[in-house]
């Protein structure tokens, strides 16, 4: 399951990537503010990952980040999800969703001001 396509990023940029890169473009012409949330995953789940099995990921949230041209709120790496804050791998439990609304009140509250 963990080796399966859904949890591997392909590495390479591609057509979802640019889709991806042309909304946020089109979003922020329009006068749009966008912030872009990492979603957080199970920690079992993270624990489980090979090295640099999500590296593409990190330089792609790091090279979004630089640019600042838009608001990153990265999750994934965030140390204070724990096992019961999700159903599985990857849906979040009640406990799991009140904790990611809090931490992004929060986030969004700084951003905001």
């Amino acid at each position: 399951y963990i080796n399966g396509s859904y949890h591997n990023p392909e590495g390479i940029r591609n057509k979802n990537q640019v889709s991806f890169e042309y909304m946020i473009n089109e979003f922020e012409k329009a006068g749009i503010s966008v912030v872009l949330v990492g979603l957080p995953y199970n920690p079992v789940l993270i624990d489980r990952l090979q090295p640099g099995q999500w590296d593409y990921y990190n330089q792609t949230i790091n090279t979004y980040i630089e640019e600042q041209k838009f608001v990153v709120l990265d999750m994934l790496w965030d140390e204070d999800w724990e096992e019961l804050h999700f159903n599985d791998y990857t849906h979040m439990s009640r406990e799991g969703e009140i904790l990611f609304a809090e931490k992004l009140f929060v986030q969004l509250s700084d951003v905001m001001e």
